[in-house]
């Protein structure tokens, strides 16, 4: 049609209610994307399987629309046991329905197949069974039951979900909660603990058996038994220096951990005394000697004076004797030694003006160069030792470069260590360290001592000590 020159052609006009459907459908299909997204978000955020379980109800429940969700663990013998329900906050185990329900699962679940991995329609079965196990089926439960194995990558079950409601499920639900599930598991599966996981594969593939098998063979394996003991290196064949008299020492000569040589003096005690004591027995002989001699002299004019020498002899040869002793205590003073080393002691002052006792260890010349291990073995881990044993040491000082000894003595009676301990006390002899270095440690250092016994079952390796404070607790 043609008008005033203007052709006009016809305007073709939506239909409102089409497009509104189509803005609707796709809403509706962009909503539950984001539904998904959002739940998948929350599964990985979960930290602990409480969380989860909450998560995978509560979520899942609201996404496919369902009246009553129900979690399932399931064992590595294909047990099943129910852990997480979305009407209650905890699991009463003793609930009518639980356990014919747990049952019922797992018998028709090992029907369809014990490995199943897709999700089951087990509306109807389930409803009647659980009515028949229970008296009455329970008033929350529906016509349609949906049963959905939570599958981990690997391909294990680790648990499977029951959703129940009035309508039946969609192929289109299905699928999506079969989505979900996998995600699910991989989660579940994830914060397991690792040595829940690794319980859980050794009860799947009946390795504790072989373990257990293992195990008790490995209890008869011939080991050598060892204890440990605290050691210290001391001298070998030291020279004790103590006290010759009893006095109170005027000074030590000697810095600790010095070199000495024979006759270098060592300590000088205060001598006063000494020395006022020698110039008296010195006079007194004088007088005696004077005394003897004028009795002799008058013996010749007075024979009755005769009879006095023989008494003023004895005197004489009293103070002689008394003369020699208070020499001898003065020369004692000075203490002096007898054979080169170093002098082992802590300090100067912890002697200096200290009274003595006569025979009173005061300290000791060591030789560096000969030095023995000293080692307190506690009674209550003796094991028989005899001389000859290896005997490793493991310094403070040097714990990775241990040294090798020997035994050599082995005390019969236990005596009470400065710890407050009951010991044994033990010795042994160094030679070089497995390095193959000669040098010897120095005299004090501390550290701790292995000794090697005889072999035995790893079991009594083992179970020693145990069986020690066994047979003391019942007494025989």
């Amino acid at each position: 049609m043609e008008r005033s020159g203007l052709i006009t052609t016809p305007i073709r006009t939506k239909n409102p209610d089409n497009s509104d459907t189509a803005d609707k459908k796709q809403s509706r299909e962009v909503n539950a994307y984001l539904r998904l997204l959002s739940l998948e978000k929350e599964i990985r955020s979960a930290t602990d399987e409480s969380s989860l379980h909450s998560i995978m109800l509560n979520r899942l429940k609201s996404l496919i629309h369902a009246d009553h969700l129900v979690l399932f663990k399931q064992h590595s013998d294909h047990r099943l046991t129910a852990v997480a329900s979305s009407d209650v906050s905890g699991m009463d185990h003793n609930a009518p329905f639980v356990k014919p329900l747990e049952a019922l699962i797992s018998h028709r679940l090992l029907e369809e197949s014990p490995e199943r991995s897709k999700p089951v329609d087990l509306s109807q079965p389930v409803s009647n069974s659980l009515g028949n196990k229970t008296g009455e089926v329970p008033g929350w439960f529906k016509p349609a039951t949906l049963l959905i194995p939570l599958i981990h990558p690997d391909g294990r079950r680790v648990g499977l979900m029951l959703v129940n409601r009035q309508l039946p499920f969609s192929p289109h639900e299905q699928t999506l909660a079969d989505h979900i599930a996998q995600t699910m598991a991989h989660a579940w599966q994830a914060l397991i603990p690792v040595r829940r996981q690794w319980l859980n594969t050794f009860r799947q593939y009946n390795l504790r058996w072989w373990f257990l098998g293992i195990l008790t063979i490995s209890m008869f394996i011939p080991v050598r038994l060892s204890v440990l003991a605290p050691a210290e290196v001391v001298a070998d064949q030291p020279e004790l220096v103590v006290a010759p008299l009893t006095g109170v020492i005027k000074e030590v000569l000697v810095t600790p951990h010095e070199q000495v040589t024979p006759g270098q003096p060592l300590i000088r005690f205060e001598d006063t005394d000494l020395r006022n004591r020698l110039l008296l027995v010195e006079e007194e002989l004088l007088v005696s000697d004077a005394q003897l001699l004028k009795v002799r002299q008058q013996s010749f004019l007075d024979g009755r004076s005769a009879e006095q020498i023989a008494e003023l002899q004895a005197r004489v040869n009293l103070k002689k004797a008394e003369l020699s002793y208070s020499r001898e205590l003065l020369e004692r003073s000075t203490v002096s030694a007898r054979q080169p080393g170093i002098a082992v002691f802590r300090d100067k002052s912890d002697w200096t003006g200290k009274p003595v006792q006569q025979g009173e260890r005061i300290f000791y010349i060591a030789d560096p160069g000969l030095v023995e291990l000293q080692i307190f073995l506690p009674v209550r881990d003796a094991i028989a030792l005899t001389p000859g044993t290896d005997v490793k040491l493991f310094l403070d000082t040097l714990p990775l470069e241990p040294l090798v000894a020997t035994l050599t003595y082995a005390s019969y009676d236990a005596e009470v260590t400065p710890e407050g301990i009951l010991a044994y006390r033990l010795k042994a002899s160094l030679h070089t360290n497995e390095s193959g270095s000669e040098e010897l440690p120095r005299i004090g250092l501390q550290g701790t001592a292995k000794l090697y016994g005889e072999y035995a079952p790893l079991a009594m390796y083992l179970l020693r000590r145990p069986l020690a404070y066994l047979r003391q607790w019942i007494g025989f």
